[in-house]
């Protein structure tokens, strides 16, 4: 008989009495105790647990010492970590807009210094102003001096700005500066990118300075706090601008320069009129008739010449004149993209739309016809400018870069004098 069918009959036989119910109890139990399974599979059981158990002996792991932070880590982590808060903190608005001015300073120095030309502050005045739509004036250029006073050279100079004489400076890039200091004699080498980033570090600067005064830790300082007023923050103090020194040799200098020329257009020598050779004199009248009929020939010579070359040369060659006329100073702009951006091949809709766009306030010209003076010039100077098709891709323009802007335009004006086209 089966052990289930005991039990059962057990049940009901006991089922009234306190006896019978203990006895159920216990042979329930052990009919627990019989359908467990196979010892093969309770060792297993076991040695799994045993495996499970935490060792207690040290590993590997344990036995090795945690690394100490040393200071210089803690300094490198705490300037990481400032760059990137600066990055996204706000700025006061006085600051937001000097940023913006400094920005564009550096873009028109590029472009100026593109042209082998001297940046002056009254000439590139206009043209930063144009980009920020800010004013820039002395004082903010005194307040970038301050704010980061190795970035540029200042020379003062007397500079003519509407017809007046004016204090100005020549501004230059510092190349002896730590963010030039691998910078060669091309300003392109400056990297333009890590001193916009060095500005605006610096003006977060000050704003942790101006907090420190309120017993602000700036360890803490992470974000600013909502209450805070950033507009409370005061204004950048102008740094002292560089003046003309004006010394006793200077002074003596120009004393001698000013008696010599007065001297020589005052004193006259005195001459004796009866030493003189008597010349018979001549009606005046006499002489400004000739004068007028020969300048009257002159130009009716000049007229029918002019007239003879409108006849002989057909539109086509009129037009093409006229744009070989204007490539003389488009060649800056068709090479300012590749040197700002440090390519030597550019897309050919890229660089004409930069040529439209920059010649918009003097001469309206349409992209197509940029594409067409970018062309003519690949045709004057190919060794200097290409321009090439891609399968799939488009047109493309190549410029040798190596070949300095001085070398080009004497080049291109050799061109023009032999095609007869005045410069």
């Amino acid at each position: 008989m089966n052990e289930s069918g005991t039990t059962s009959t057990l049940k009901d036989h006991f089922r009234s009495s306190k006896r019978g119910s203990g006895y159920v109890r216990a042979m329930s139990k052990k009919s627990e105790v019989t359908s467990v399974k196979d010892p093969e599979s309770l060792q297993q059981n076991t040695k799994k647990r045993r495996n499970t158990r935490p060792d207690s002996s040290p590993t590997k792991s344990q036995n090795k010492k945690p690394k100490l932070e040393t200071d210089k880590d803690k300094n490198d982590a705490t300037a990481k970590s400032f760059h990137r808060s600066a990055e996204f903190l706000r700025l006061p608005s006085s600051y937001e807009v000097l940023e913006k001015i400094f920005q564009s300073l550096e873009t028109v120095m590029i472009f100026v210094k593109a042209k082998n030309e001297i940046c002056v502050f009254h000439k590139i005045r206009k043209s930063v102003e144009g980009l920020c739509g800010r004013t820039f004036d002395l004082t903010r250029l005194a307040q970038i001096i301050s704010v980061y006073p190795e970035a540029y050279t200042y020379k003062p100079i007397r500079h003519f700005h509407q017809d007046k004489s004016v204090l100005s400076y020549v501004i230059d890039f510092n190349t002896t500066s730590e963010s030039a200091s691998k910078a060669s004699s091309s300003v392109f080498t400056v990297n333009t990118q890590e001193r916009k980033k060095v500005f605006r570090n610096r003006l977060v600067e000050l704003v942790k300075e101006f907090l420190k005064r309120q017993n602000i830790k700036e360890e803490a300082i992470r974000l600013w706090h909502p209450k805070f007023v950033l507009n409370s923050v005061p204004e950048i103090v102008p740094a002292r601008l560089p003046q003309i020194d004006i010394t006793t040799k200077n002074l003596t200098n120009a004393t001698k320069q000013t008696s010599s020329i007065i001297a020589k257009h005052s004193i006259t020598p005195v001459i004796n009129k009866s030493t003189l050779p008597s010349i018979p004199s001549k009606p005046s009248g006499d002489i400004k008739a000739r004068e007028k009929a020969i300048l009257d020939r002159i130009r009716e010579k000049e007229r029918q010449a002019a007239q003879r070359k409108d006849v002989t040369t057909s539109p086509i060659d009129k037009k093409r004149r006229l744009m070989l006329s204007r490539l003389p100073d488009m060649i800056y702009t068709i090479s300012y993209p590749f040197t700002s951006s440090d390519k030597d091949v550019i897309v050919l809709h890229k660089v004409a739309e930069i040529v439209s766009d920059s010649y918009s306030r003097k001469l309206i010209i349409s992209q197509a016809e940029a594409e067409d003076h970018i062309r003519l010039v690949s045709t004057c100077l190919p060794d200097w400018c290409t321009v090439f098709p891609v399968q799939n891709r488009g047109t493309f323009v190549k410029i040798k870069r190596s070949i300095p802007m001085k070398e080009v335009k004497s080049k291109l004006v050799e061109y023009l004098k032999k095609e007869g086209v005045n410069v």
